[in-house]
């Protein structure tokens, strides 16, 4: 437990005996009604910016619940603003009975993340609230089983799991003192929590899932229900019928998945996975590990966070696990999905994937690795199924179980307007495969960097070991009415069939009000007009560190959008491998503001950026979810035309060729052409391997420096002269097509560093 803040409970007895507010409350030694329902409602963003809390408590009102049978009681805390003007200095607590809430008492501000504001609200409602059956609701956000729930935003706390048990623990709730517990909090529905929960309640009610809220309409009639089951079953059935529409109006990518557990049977899903698990662990070793992550990976995972790194709450689908895992031992696999089948009474979900309750297994999310097991380690959950992803972890973590330095992709095939490009792949590298995307990136010639212009997860990797990507000539803009771009390629992420575009949201203009949050635009794709229509949006939140969809925020409610783009350098590893464009060094963000009141548009318009100054990177994702980069290709090669002649490279960054000439001179014919070194080393050039229509010939020539240094310098630019035997080119009367390699030295060493090849399409006469 985090430390006391004194005997709150002491303070709300006085607070309820003397204050004036206590009117009309109930006291102990009434005539029990049939039910009490607690409602710990911690308000959070969630009511300071959206007014949600406030939109529950209405909600309530207008069920028009019978008061007789029951008691609706909230303690309402943890936000800097209520809009419906309850104080945010203290802690309030309401009577729903009647026609509008009552204030039956009022406490010092306390964090509703301290397990002591938890019990006492929980003492409070058992002494002043008699009933037959009580049950217990949860209203803010929820963060699985490491983070817990409830994160007040005025002490920056939130309630963990284990001081969630504790606190019931403590109060008469203790031993199946309620009937239900129910999460109005999105990522609650877990194994573990549920663990937790069983021995203070019959049953559990929770969204694996993000969600929008619960439901409240039930209350008007549960008088009715023959059980407390029955109850829960209307709850998931009209909160998840809310949450599909919101998720279909807001092209939201979510699973939407709710379900009704029995605490009295989750203890024989946890004797199942104990011997389970305890196999998996058993032939989980450096070889099979790929494959086990190659499954974690396809499970149906929930939390992602849209961001995919720090913001991934790592959690899947129990029973989708298990049957990915089902070959390390058919049986107790069978026997686990039954247990779970039992205990997971009522669901509803979008997909057949889901089991109703997920659990934490670590992949996505390294960086808060160390600290999460820790947690996971004091949830007294699973031992063989703790002690299987401590294993999985280790191997997670570990040292790299293939070398992906050198990964050097083909040059793009073009066919219309789609390149395609290829990586090919060692069998070290193949039987360590996670997956893969391309990318696509923009040359800023001023600033010697590169802007995001596409990103595709949709590669294939063949049975060969050929991975390939495809380039569709299309970059995100945002344009006006016209059609027009009003801003430079934006990035994105693609996250299954939606797109996340980062920005951040303003309110106010240029004063000191201002006031502006991170956010993701989560759109879907139009396809016929290749626009992006806005739906959800995602709010950073910074104690979570993720971000979260919950707060059902619209672009009307901010005055601007800020859109940025940024450029980055070239960054390699100490072992000198191109890191993920991601991780490159960041130079200033070009912005743009743009007024929600405007008309613009997100829309991914066709070869708007000029294929030559684009290149392409597969960034390779290995079974140990660590992210590597090829080495960059040109979309298009470089073109330089000269009259009849076109030269055709790719300058790697390293040299420009220009002022091409070829004249048959007597007996020879003389090329020449001049090199511009734009590489920030000192070089030499040589001309090798030189073909003319087709047949390969002796002669080689070299560049070199302006004298004062032996080689080129960065800018500088030296004429190229190669005379070629003509009476060695026989059987043609004309020269079509040359082709040779420009070998790219050190000055210093001579050591080689790269090689270009150069393509020449010509129309030359070889008659004087």
């Amino acid at each position: 437990m985090k430390g006391k803040k004194g005997s709150l409970f002491i303070l709300l007895v006085l607070a309820v005996a003397v204050s004036s507010f206590f009117a009309g409350a109930v006291h102990a030694g009434e005539a029990k009604k049939e039910h009490t329902i607690m409602v710990y409602m911690c308000g959070s963003d969630l009511e300071s910016t959206a007014g949600q809390g406030s939109r529950t408590i209405a909600d309530i009102v207008a069920t028009k619940f019978n008061a007789e049978k029951a008691n609706v009681i909230l303690l309402l805390g943890g936000t800097q603003h209520w809009t419906s003007g309850y104080s945010s200095e203290e802690l309030t607590i309401l009577d729903m009975g009647g026609r509008r809430p009552r204030i039956v008492g009022s406490l010092p501000n306390a964090s509703m993340g301290d397990p002591d504001t938890f019990l006492d609200f929980l003492n409070y409602c058992y002494e002043n609230y008699p009933a037959g059956h009580f049950s217990l609701f949860f209203w803010n956000h929820g963060g699985g089983p490491i983070y817990g729930v409830c994160q007040d935003r005025i002490f920056s706390d939130m309630l963990d799991m284990q001081e969630v048990s504790s606190a019931l623990d403590m109060s008469p709730f203790r031993e199946k003192g309620l009937d239900l517990i129910a999460f109005h909090a999105c990522l609650m529905g877990s194994a573990e929590v549920a663990v937790k929960m069983a021995p203070y309640a019959r049953y559990m009610l929770a969204s694996q899932d993000s969600m929008f809220g619960l439901k409240y309409d039930w209350l008007s009639d549960m008088e009715k229900d023959p059980s407390i089951l029955e109850t829960a079953k209307r709850i998931v059935d009209a909160s998840y019928a809310f949450n599909k529409e919101v998720i279909d109006q807001r092209n939201e990518n979510l699973i939407n998945s709710m379900a009704v557990v029995d605490l009295d049977r989750i203890s024989a899903v946890v004797d199942k996975m104990d011997g389970f698990f305890d196999d998996v662990t058993g032939d989980l070793n450096d070889t099979s590990f790929t494959v086990m992550s190659g499954q974690r990976r396809n499970a149906t995972a929930f939390g992602l966070g849209d961001s995919g790194t720090v913001s991934n709450f790592d959690l899947v689908d129990l029973g989708n696990l298990v049957s990915q895992y089902s070959a390390y031992d058919p049986e107790a696999a069978d026997e686990l999905m039954t247990a779970l089948s039992e205990a997971v009474v009522y669901q509803r979900s979008q997909t057949e994937e889901c089991s109703g309750l997920t659990v934490y297994h670590p992949f996505m999310n390294k960086e808060a690795l160390e600290e999460r097991i820790a947690v996971y380690n004091g949830l007294g959950f699973s031992t063989a199924y703790t002690d299987y992803i401590q294993s999985f972890a280790a191997l997670l973590t570990g040292t790299p179980l293939a070398d992906w330095t050198d990964l050097v992709m083909d040059q793009g095939k073009i066919r219309d307007t789609r390149m395609r490009f290829k990586l090919k792949l060692n069998e070290d590298q193949m039987n360590h495969y996670g997956d893969a995307s391309l990318y696509v990136l923009h040359k800023n010639e001023e600033e010697d960097g590169y802007g995001f212009a596409f990103m595709t997860d949709e590669t294939v990797l063949d049975q060969e070991g050929l991975l390939s990507g495809e380039y569709v000539a299309r970059t995100l803009f945002a344009v006006d009415e016209n059609g027009s771009c009003v801003t430079d390629a934006l990035p994105y992420i693609q996250n299954g069939h939606s797109w996340l575009v980062p920005v951040s949201l303003i309110r106010g203009k240029d004063g000191e009000n201002e006031e502006s949050v991170r956010a993701l635009l989560s759109c879907a794709m139009d396809d016929e007009e290749k626009v992006l229509l806005p739906g959800i949006i995602h709010l950073w939140d910074e104690e979570m560190k993720a971000y979260t969809s919950a707060q059902e925020a619209e672009l009307t409610d901010y005055d601007e959008v800020l859109f940025s783009a940024d450029k980055r350098i070239p960054t390699r590893n100490p072992d000198g491998s191109l890191m993920p464009f991601e991780e490159w060094t960041s130079t200033d963000a070009a912005q743009w503001r743009l007024s929600t009141k405007e008309d613009w548009q997100l829309a991914f318009v066709k070869d708007a950026l000029d294929l030559t100054e684009l290149a392409a990177a597969f960034q390779v994702c290995d079974s140990q979810n660590n992210m590597y980069s090829s080495e960059l290709r040109p979309v298009k090669e470089k073109e330089y035309v000269q009259g009849e002649s076109t030269v055709t490279y790719d300058d790697l960054d390293v040299l420009l060729i220009s002022d091409l000439q070829i004249s048959p001179v007597q007996d020879s014919l003389m090329l020449s052409a001049a090199v511009k070194s734009i590489s920030d080393e000192e070089i030499l050039i040589r001309l090798v391997n030189l073909v003319v229509n087709g047949q390969e010939l002796p002669d080689t020539a070299e560049v070199y420096g302006n004298g004062e240094n032996w080689g080129l310098l960065k800018d500088e630019e030296q004429t190229l002269f190669l005379p070629v035997d003509i009476s060695a080119v026989s059987g043609t009367d004309r020269v079509d097509s040359i082709t040779f390699d420009l070998e790219v030295c050190s000055a210093e060493t001579e050591a080689l560093m790269t090689v270009i090849p150069v393509q020449v399409s010509c129309s030359v006469s070889l008659e004087n």
